[in-house]
């Protein structure tokens, strides 16, 4: 498994809640995520212990819905340079 010394508090959350959703053993959801499991079960605790998990139960990433107003594309036979004309 890499080494990853600093992990933000973020990530920590992340992986928490990733954890409690996908329903696999410690085992399992650490060897495919990557983590050791003596550093789950650390967060689990911490977590556990300081109720900071709910922190990032409303962040969300990924896209966000956009509206683009029609314009209408006026098309016209004057040429340019006749409006800087003297």
């Amino acid at each position: 498994m890499p080494k990853q010394l600093n992990y933000s508090q973020y990530d920590k959350q992340a992986y928490v809640a990733d954890f409690k959703k996908s329903g696999l053993s410690r085992k399992n959801y650490c060897s495919t995520q990557r983590i050791s499991e003596a550093s789950l079960n650390r967060w689990l605790k911490d977590f556990e212990v300081s109720n900071q998990l709910p922190l990032i139960k409303n962040k969300t990433t990924g896209f966000s819905s956009v509206k683009i107003k029609d314009t209408a594309i006026v098309e016209s036979n004057i040429p340019l340079n006749s409006f800087n004309a003297a």
